[in-house]
């Protein structure tokens, strides 16, 4: 014989506000400076303020914090930090808005890394001093030399690192990390 299913409906019990929802924050950390960063090739100081606020449950973080001193370490050169602001406005995780510059002379030229927006999908540039185009600079920072002088083996591995920073490589196998590595 068949059993007979049966509709179960249950009571909707009344959510309470948890213990964190009571949990009112007004923490302000403030830290004109020594607030060390590393790892990563980066290696810099920064000061700043930052209030959290709202809930345990939904805290919201509002404030700053400033490059003192730095530099970074990436593509074999020395970057100086010029500046670093990291901009934190709302909830968690938070997500601080970038907006760094580091520099590196590079024989005439100075070469710029430049990455602006949230730190959950930032933007990466790349500038000069005087102006060139961004494969240009990259050529420079890469390999000291102008893009026209370089071999084809370069060739590649410039059009790779323009790939991997613009957002369309990056992932799988890379047979001239593994040469470089």
């Amino acid at each position: 014989s068949n059993i007979p299913q049966l509709n179960i409906v249950e009571e909707e019990k009344e959510q309470k506000p948890g213990m964190l929802d009571a949990l009112t924050l007004d923490v302000t950390v403030q830290a004109n400076n020594q607030i060390f960063v590393r790892g990563w090739g980066l290696d810099a100081e920064f000061g700043g303020k930052i209030a959290v606020t709202g809930t345990a449950s939904t805290p919201q973080f509002n404030g700053a914090f400033t490059s003192r001193r730095g530099r970074f370490e990436e593509f074999g050169k020395r970057f100086k930090l010029e500046r670093a602001n990291l901009q934190f406005q709302g909830s968690i995780p938070p997500s601080p808005y970038l907006d760094i510059e580091a520099t590196t002379p590079v024989g005439d030229v100075t070469g710029s890394i430049l990455l602006t927006g949230s730190a959950q999908s930032p933007s990466i540039k790349f500038a000069s001093t005087p102006s060139l185009p961004e494969d240009e600079v990259l050529s420079r920072i890469l390999f000291g030399k102008d893009s026209t002088k370089i071999s084809p083996f370069q060739a590649v591995q410039l059009a790779q690192t323009i790939r991997r920073f613009s957002g369309e490589g990056g992932g799988g196998f890379d047979p001239l990390d593994a040469i470089r590595s």
